[in-house]
This record gives C-alpha cells, sequence and structure tokens, in this order.
C-alpha cells in the first residue's frame, strides 16, 4: 500500500491486500486491493487550508472540503461565510451558477464577510446576464459597496436614456476598472452615446 500526505489529509492507497485504516474520530475500515481511503486532519484549520489548496483542483473535490470544513467550523460565522464563498467560487466553476448565486445571497444576508464587495459584485453581474436591466437592484447594490465597480459600467448602460447626467458620473468613475476588452468595448459605447445625450457634460 501507499500513503500519500496532502494539504490537511492522508490517503492510503491499497495495491493488494487488505489494509485496516483508522481515521480520526472514525471507526476503523478494511481498505482492499485497488481502493482507497482519505483520512482528513480534525482541526479545521487543517481542513481550510485543503480548501485553499483544492481551489484549482476539479470543484467537486473541492466542494467536498468546503463541507468537511464547515462541519467542523463552528459557530464561527466569518469563518463560515468565508467557506461559503468558496462554494461561490467551487459551483461557478463546475458550472452551477444558480445554486452559486443562491450560496452568495445566502452570504450577504449575514453580518459576516470579508467578501461583501466580490459578492456583490457576481450577484450584480448574474442578475444582470439573466435578466438585463430588469436586474437593476443587484447593480445599485454592488455600486453602492465599490463605486468605482465594473458593475458601475453595467448599471450606466442601464442609464443612458432615463438619467444620463448619472450615467455619465458612473462611467468616469468606473471607466478605469473596465479589465476585460468586453467592458472597455463597452465603455467606449457608452461614451459614444453619452456624447449625444441631453445633460451636462465634463
Amino acid at each position: 500500500f501507499v500513503v500519500d500526505r496532502e494539504v490537511g489529509a492522508t490517503r492510503v492507497a491499497v495495491r493488494r491486500g487488505t489494509v485496516k485504516v483508522t481515521c480520526v474520530g472514525q471507526d476503523e475500515v478494511d481498505v482492499h486491493g485497488g481502493e482507497a481511503r482519505t483520512c482528513l486532519a480534525p482541526d479545521v484549520a487543517s481542513r481550510v487550508a485543503r480548501v485553499v489548496a483544492l481551489a484549482a483542483e476539479d470543484p467537486a473535490a473541492q466542494l467536498e472540503a468546503i463541507d468537511a470544513a464547515l462541519a467542523v467550523a463552528g459557530e464561527d460565522g466569518a469563518l463560515r461565510s468565508e467557506l461559503l464563498a468558496h462554494r461561490v467560487g467551487a459551483l461557478v466553476k463546475g458550472g452551477r451558477t444558480d445554486e452559486a448565486l443562491a450560496v452568495a445571497e445566502q452570504v450577504l444576508a449575514g453580518p459576516n464577510t470579508a467578501r461583501r464587495a466580490e459578492l456583490t459584485g457576481f450577484v450584480a453581474r448574474t442578475r444582470f446576464e439573466q435578466r438585463g436591466c430588469d436586474g437593476r437592484d443587484a447593480l445599485e447594490r454592488a455600486v453602492a459597496v465599490d463605486p468605482r465597480a465594473p458593475e458601475a459600467l453595467l448599471l450606466a448602460a442601464c442609464l443612458v436614456d432615463a438619467d444620463p447626467t448619472r450615467a455619465r458620473g458612473l462611467l468616469d468613475g468606473a471607466e478605469g476598472s473596465a479589465s476585460t476588452g468586453e467592458l472597455v468595448r463597452l465603455a467606449e459605447r457608452l461614451r459614444q452615446a453619452l456624447a449625444v445625450a441631453p445633460g451636462p457634460r465634463p
């Protein structure tokens, strides 16, 4: 058999025969040839480290690690919120956007998150992709958290006709945050549209 020590876990892989394996806090089990068993470290710090280490791996593996960390996180609201933020990322990576959206909104409904701007932005962008300007409320919340966030450009696009003066202000504040080609092109289109729209200009 082979023992691999991973971040926050130990994996025992049996090539032939049977090996008895006991994980901390669990009953002894028989692991047969061709099988493997992974024992997780019992402390929360090690389990959180495993969540971070698996961020670049298969999202299913990271989601499993997140569940294991949540199981020992206790009532630490800030830690649980951080783990749930990792869950959002893993769900998005796995193509489960609706589930990610629900988790992000769950975290934002609580008082503890160091990732409020990031998660609010994710919710706003996703709502905009799903509903267009009918998702404006989510954009407004994102801009309230960070007026220079890229979501301000999306909100400006929704306001070009209804409130060009505010749209100009949003564009001026957030144009530098256009970090993708798509956002740069959006900013250029907004600048052109607002050049002929009514209202004060710089």
